[in-house]
């Protein structure tokens, strides 16, 4: 892991873990995620975006991204694909056979560099309750390692 010190991702670590996550309303259980990355597969909503790495590496893997921006549009790619998104209405999705590799830290920690929350109030699966709750705890261990 060779993460920068001034990287924004980190800035996270500086909420405490209910101003990150958030108030939480359940929204039921999760639905497929093939729709969704699916609908950002075209080169023109990525093509033009930066590529920002992941802060635990993965072969193959990388985000793409804009830092600071007005709204949030980051993709997980994989071997130039599209596997997964963060986008502006706070959805996130990763394709089924890219799960359970600790993504979701990865899309959600590059949205939140992108443009910050403090406190929001957000409807969302018990998975991405706990893809929050792991990406806020994941950083501030990060954080104090670089301490």
């Amino acid at each position: 892991m060779q993460i920068q010190k001034d990287d924004p991702r980190l800035s996270a670590a500086l909420l405490s873990r209910d101003e990150f996550v958030g108030q939480v309303e359940s929204n039921g259980d999760i639905g497929s995620s093939f729709h969704l990355v699916e609908l950002h597969q075209p080169r023109e909503f990525w093509g033009h975006l930066p590529e920002l790495k992941l802060l635990m590496p993965i072969a193959d893997y990388s985000l793409r991204c804009q830092i600071p921006a007005t709204s949030h549009s980051v993709f997980l790619m994989y071997k130039g694909m599209v596997v997964g998104c963060f986008v502006e209405t706070d959805s996130l999705a990763i394709l089924d056979t890219h799960q359970g590799k600790n993504l979701s830290r990865e899309l959600i920690l590059a949205a939140f560099a992108q443009k910050q929350w403090c406190s929001p109030t957000r409807k969302v699966s018990k998975a991405g309750e706990k893809a929050l709750v792991n990406a806020y705890e994941f950083i501030c261990d990060v954080q104090k390692k670089l301490l």
